[in-house]
């Protein structure tokens, strides 16, 4: 009780749970977990806006399904506009969402940009079932998408710019 425990106690907010490794109780030792787990998450705040990289997943694997190929420059213009900020800020969000989007296997670089992989899709398709308006979300980026393509053929030289 003087070591590491008596230091959690005072200069932390962390949780301590006791268990007895001698008689493991595993279920006991679950329950503990999961109560310690939603005690603390009660009192924590996530910023759930673009700023926030792992938020911003969600928001750019949509754009680069709307935008199919993207490259990285375009998505930190659309995250600087949508998040406010520095372009340096911008950089760090979408390169650290990308990386984390590319580890999963849901967007492939290639020459033209960034672009879903199907598991990408799979996984853009299954967050937008779970909102209320999934459909209509669903409808508005397609025709989204087919706007952006219309506007690419129409306007081919404007694309180098």
């Amino acid at each position: 009780m003087l070591g590491p425990v008596s230091y959690l106690r005072r200069k932390t907010t962390s949780k301590i749970i006791y268990h007895d490794f001698k008689r493991p109780d595993l279920r006991k030792l679950g329950e503990d977990v999961r109560g310690a787990v939603r005690k603390v998450s009660k009192g924590v705040v996530v910023d759930t806006s673009v700023r926030n990289p792992v938020a911003a997943q969600h928001y750019l694997r949509a754009a680069v399904h709307v935008l199919h190929p993207v490259s990285q420059a375009g998505l930190q213009s659309l995250i600087q506009r949508a998040a406010g900020g520095t372009p340096e800020q911008a950089n760090r969000i979408v390169s650290t969402s990308l990386s984390i989007l590319y580890r999963e296997g849901e967007v492939a670089l290639s020459a033209e940009g960034y672009s879903l992989t199907e598991a990408g899709r799979h996984r853009l398709g299954r967050m937008l079932q779970l909102e209320r308006q999934g459909r209509a979300m669903t409808r508005s980026l397609d025709r989204a998408r087919i706007d952006v393509l219309t506007w690419r053929l129409r306007h081919p030289q404007k694309l180098t710019a």
